[in-house]
């Protein structure tokens, strides 16, 4: 049987879809990694290809065993920085993962307390940014 928010939450996704929509991410983890061992690390770390710089990616965390550790989101801000973004509820549990296998040159900073941000998205997103700022927004300046 479904809940009873199961329409308001399909009409919800559908209205993103077709429109826009604004997430609030302080309820995700947020995690910096840096150090000159940062890109190797997280190469080895993710079962992914790591994005270029200034792009993000879906990033699963699988364990030796295969079995999925972490659901996140890596991103590359460029010059070796990056984040990671994870469920909140595990926060702590992927800490120690990260901080149990870094390696030498690699530096996890947990900033979930810290940092916090939107996420604006769905076909009209552009067009909404875009009155909100001077800077260029276009796919070509922002590309997904």
């Amino acid at each position: 049987k479904r809940s009873n928010a199961f329409d308001i939450v399909g009409d919800e996704a559908l209205q993103v879809r077709r429109a826009a929509g604004l997430i609030d991410i302080s309820a995700y983890s947020r995690y910096a990694i840096s150090g000159p061992g940062a890109e190797a690390w997280l190469d080895r770390l993710l079962a992914c290809r790591l994005p270029k710089a200034g792009q993000a990616r879906l990033a699963p965390m699988l364990g030796p065993d295969g079995r999925l550790k972490g659901d996140l989101t890596v991103i590359n801000w460029g010059g070796g920085d990056y984040w990671l973004m994870g469920s909140y509820y595990l926060r702590e549990f992927h800490l120690r993962w990260f901080e149990s296998h870094a390696g030498a040159g690699v530096t996890v900073t947990d900033i979930s307390d810290v940092m916090s941000g939107f996420l604006l998205t769905g076909p009209n997103a552009r067009k909404i940014l875009e009155r909100t700022t001077h800077q260029d927004v276009s796919g070509k300046a922002l590309p997904f």
